[in-house]
Formats: structure tokens, sequence, C-alpha cells
């Protein structure tokens, strides 16, 4: 219950866009002297200099609302310079809600920030906008709070899930200015970059990526035992999976025909699935976060195993130990977590 409470209040398959830009900017605006910001046409240039969620800034505020595009400075301040690098040369970003032509819905006012759980992965993390009112901010306290007290705003796709780039997608050489910052106020110390750069050395020896730019519509699951979500409408699920000896790539290139619907599931092991001696990976539907179909033929349901139509009929979803997206770690955590109980 604790992870649908949190989930709750910092509310992918598909995730924004964040491309790079060519302009500098070179001043903060206040939220007490913001100009009008445009909706059309050229992208309003801001600046963010802190994403520490306990380091707020009153004057990294932003209203994004109806806005297509808008060029984001991440840099620490106006007299600081960024990290320089080969891979991290400073630039600034152009951010939209879903696409170019889509814009930020009403009630995008509010900072952008870091997400990250406590003893999380190395590469876990994501930039999230978090939403509150900005009017009459007294202080920095009553900032905090009013942070604190905040929604994130919501994914255009997936509603229930947060608008929100994975650090991984900072990480690579397409995004250096955020990533820059992060490593500015120690949210991502130098140690936690060398592991980083270390996964992605190996993740890259087996792609043909050098960066995630491309791949951002990808759900990056962090824990092997985390909840994520399934849409059993679309034929292709394409995952990012953290594990404590890589980070790997999934993509399931088949349907759930005749099922419909989206839901939250997780992975979990089991033994003598669908008659097959053997420990195996299955999915359990946890539940719905879009209503399947009531016409559909056949049910998923809530608390049951996911199940596949195939030519012999219903079976339940599963998949060997050594699965190409499972890691001898990851396995382990799953049977100490379903097997051993």
């Amino acid at each position: 219950m604790a992870f649908w409470a949190r989930f709750g209040r910092d509310v992918s398959n598909r995730l924004p866009r964040l491309c790079s830009g060519i302009r500098q900017s070179s001043s903060s605006t206040p939220s007490s002297s913001m100009a009008p910001v445009p909706r059309r046409g050229r992208p309003a240039k801001r600046q963010v200099t802190s994403l520490d969620p306990r380091r707020l800034n009153v004057r990294d505020l932003l209203d994004l609302s109806g806005q297509q595009r808008s060029c984001i400075a991440f840099t620490t301040s106006s007299n600081t310079p960024p990290i320089e690098g080969p891979s991290r040369a400073p630039r600034n970003v152009l951010v939209s809600f879903q696409d170019y032509n889509s814009s930020f819905p009403p009630g995008t006012h509010g900072l952008f920030y870091f997400h990250r759980r406590p003893h999380a992965h190395v590469a876990a993390g994501e930039l999230r906008f978090r939403t509150f009112s900005i009017d009459n901010i007294s202080g920095q306290a009553e900032l905090q709070e009013r942070f604190d007290t905040g929604s994130d705003l919501a994914d255009a796709v997936n509603p229930f899930l947060p608008w929100k780039l994975s650090l991984l997608s900072l990480a690579t050489s397409s995004r250096p200015t955020v990533y820059n910052l992060l490593m500015k106020q120690n949210l991502i110390t130098p140690s936690m970059d060398q592991k980083i750069q270390d996964l992605l050395a190996k993740f890259r020896e087996g792609s043909k990526s050098q960066t995630f730019h491309h791949r951002l519509r990808s759900q990056v699951v962090e824990r092997i035992t985390d909840p994520f979500i399934l849409d059993f409408n679309r034929v292709r699920h394409n995952y990012i999976f953290l594990h404590e000896e890589a980070i790997l790539r999934c993509t399931w290139k088949y349907g759930f025909a005749p099922y419909s619907g989206k839901a939250w599931v997780r992975l979990e092991a089991a033994r003598g699935v669908n008659g097959i001696p053997g420990t195996n990976v299955v999915m359990r539907l946890l539940r719905f976060a879009q209503s399947p179909n009531p016409t559909d033929e056949g049910l998923q349901r809530e608390g049951e195993l996911v199940k596949r139509m195939g030519p012999h009929g219903e079976r339940v979803w599963t998949t060997y130990h050594a699965s190409p997206f499972i890691t001898p770690s990851s396995m382990k955590i799953l049977e100490e977590t379903y097997l051993n109980t």
C-alpha cells in the first residue's frame, strides 16, 4: 500500500521529449516579475539553477501553461559556469509536453526537480515537474511547503504516470546540461557517475544505440520487483531493466489480443506454471489503470497471473529464468521474495 500511496501523489510507455537547443540563456526570472509567456513562435527562455527537492530556489519557478515548448538553461547560477567536458558541453534544452504540436496543460506552474527513491539503483532517478500555486510565496519555508504538498505533472498519454525523463537519458551525451547540474549539486556523485558510465558502456556493447534518446518511450523498471504498466492493446512492449550487473533492454514483439486495457503488473517467480516443471518468471496483474473493454473475449483479472491467448488456448504468460532480460542477481531476488515465504 505504501507504493500506491506514494505514487498517487507523484503521478512510461511514452515519455516527454527534451531536445538539445543552441541558444544560451543569460538571466533567471523571479516569480514575482515573470514576463507574459509567449504561446506561439520562438520558445520562451527560462533558467533553472537547482534540481534538489531540498534546496529549492524561488527564482526557478516556472509557468509553462499553454506553451508548446520552452527553452530552459539548466545551470548552477548565472555566475558559475557549468562543468566542461568532451561529452558535457553546456547547452540549453527545449522542453515540450509530448511533442512540439502539443501544449503544456493549464496549471503547469511550479518547479523542475530530480526524483530518486532512497537506496535506489545507481542509475535510477528521473527529472519531473512538481506543480503547485506559485502566487504570493512569502519565503523559503512556504515554497518548501507548497512543493511538498503539490503533485507531479502527469504524462500526456498515460495520466496515471508522471511526466518524466529518466536518468539514463540525462546521462548520455545528448542530455549533458541537466546531468551537469545533478553532478554540480552532488545529486549524482563522482563515484555514482563512474558506475553509471560503466553500466552504460556495457549496455552499448550489445546495442546499436549510443544514447537512450530514441528509447525515451521505454519504461524504466528500477527494481525487478517494482510494478510497471502493461498495455494489453499494444503489440510491442519496450522496457529497460536496471540490474546489479547490467542495464538490459527488453522488447516483447507480440500482443495480448483479445485482451484490452492497461494494468499495473509485476514480475514474480513461480514453479510448475502451465504444467511445466521448474522455476519460471510470471506476471501478476495488480490492478487496472485503464479498464478493459467489457466485451473482451476472456478477461484478465486483478490479483491473478497475466494470460496470453495462443494456438492451444489461454495460458499463463511465462518466461524462463534464463530470459535475456533477467540477470542472476534479479532472479535470486524474485526467488527469495516469492518462493521462500
